[in-house]
């Protein structure tokens, strides 16, 4: 959203969905939900709100990882180790320190090959 200028203005885990099997995805998909605080921005003016967006994306994934049961594999626990890593840095106090969406997106791919994906 945020490449095309738009920020969704509610990043948090209740504002999740994850879409079934067979229901237009492959199933295990997670889809925002919730537009209403969604607005259209000037990219070229900065990326202040994008990083406050990605300061919530680190929330929701803190929250995801309280739920996880205790890694069962060393492959496992590097995962998650690495998943609360890129939530605490995206979680920084400066938001000049906070990463942009595209330098998230490129983290979770470096991290795929731990996930086991191929």
């Amino acid at each position: 959203m945020h490449a095309r200028g738009l920020c969704h203005g509610d990043v948090y885990l209740h504002n999740t969905l994850l879409v079934p099997p067979g229901d237009g995805g492959d199933g295990g998909d997670v889809r925002l939900s919730d537009l209403g605080a969604t607005c259209a921005y000037d990219r070229t003016a900065g990326n202040q709100l994008e990083r406050v967006e990605v300061r919530s994306f680190a929330r929701l994934v803190h929250d995801l990882l309280s739920w996880c049961t205790p890694p069962s594999s060393p492959q496992e626990h590097t995962l998650v180790a690495c998943m609360a890593s890129l939530a605490d840095e995206c979680d920084a106090r400066s938001l000049d320190e906070i990463p942009t969406f595209a330098g998230v997106a490129e983290r979770l791919t470096a991290l795929l090959p731990a996930a086991g994906a191929p």
